[in-house]
């Protein structure tokens, strides 16, 4: 499910990519990193060349390289999650937009438009709707759409 094999970021010096909400993403994967101690490296126009052969750069690019970064193959990890709550006897409702969700006094009551849902215990699975159904999160959590081909 998750596969790690490394991530190149790179770009030109004077021009800038602008990804993922931010105007200067390689700069952006510097400061994550520093700030959040990620091992990575900065190569120089030599070492891209001999370590990636397949880009062909133009000489004045920067680079960040992550060796640890990696990606999760989303549907598969979802397919065992829910296996494994199945395996624990868990009710799990799908086919249904969440409008909202509140405390009650046996556990939790889940809204959507067709139906209401009561419970013990509650795990919000609400994909990019997620501060919509919770409005606290909505200053915290941006969904982006990110394309990976």
């Amino acid at each position: 499910m998750l596969h790690t094999c490394g991530g190149l970021v790179f770009g030109g010096r004077h021009e800038r990519l602008q990804a993922h909400g931010s105007a200067d993403f390689l700069q952006t994967s510097f400061d994550a990193a520093n700030k959040h101690c990620i091992q990575h490296e900065r190569l120089d126009l030599h070492q891209m060349q001999s370590r990636f052969p397949a880009f062909c750069f133009e000489g004045d690019e920067e680079d960040y390289h992550d060796p640890g970064a990696s990606y999760v193959m989303p549907l598969r990890c979802i397919e065992v999650q829910l296996g494994e709550a199945k395996r624990l006897v868990a009710a799990i409702t799908t086919g249904y937009r969440m409008t909202g969700w509140n405390s009650t006094k046996g556990g939790y009551r889940v809204e959507t438009a067709e139906v209401a849902f009561d419970c013990e215990t509650l795990i919000l699975c609400t994909a990019p709707w997620i501060v919509d159904a919770l409005p606290a999160l909505q200053n915290h959590a941006t969904p982006y759409r990110q394309v990976l081909h």
